[in-house]
């Protein structure tokens, strides 16, 4: 969102209904368990170091969602905790099973 012209528009898997096929397809059910650990502290790593590193001026470029909504780069920021606590629910969820 800070490169290409805004607004932008990009598949949404969650708001069209292929989110569990997106994970079928990745195989998660069948990553070995320390190796998608390693992948979700790394990837959080470097979702942190991007978001130090956002360009201020670029904060309101906005990415068109499947439904629709304009959400700009400073409320996808905003927002990543929350989506970060919900994967994060659904990892231990899957643990209690």
């Amino acid at each position: 969102m800070q490169y290409q012209k805004s607004p932008l528009i990009f598949p949404d898997y969650a708001n069209l209904g292929v989110n569990d096929i997106w994970i079928k397809i990745q195989n998660y059910n069948n990553y070995e368990w320390d190796d998608l650990i390693h992948l979700l502290k790394y990837t959080t790593l470097h979702v942190a170091h991007v978001i130090q590193n956002v360009d201020r001026s670029k904060l309101q470029h906005q990415w068109i969602s499947a439904l629709n909504e304009r959400i700009t780069l400073e409320e996808m920021i905003v927002d990543y905790p929350r989506h970060f606590k919900l994967h994060y629910d659904e990892i231990v969820d899957l643990i209690a099973q």
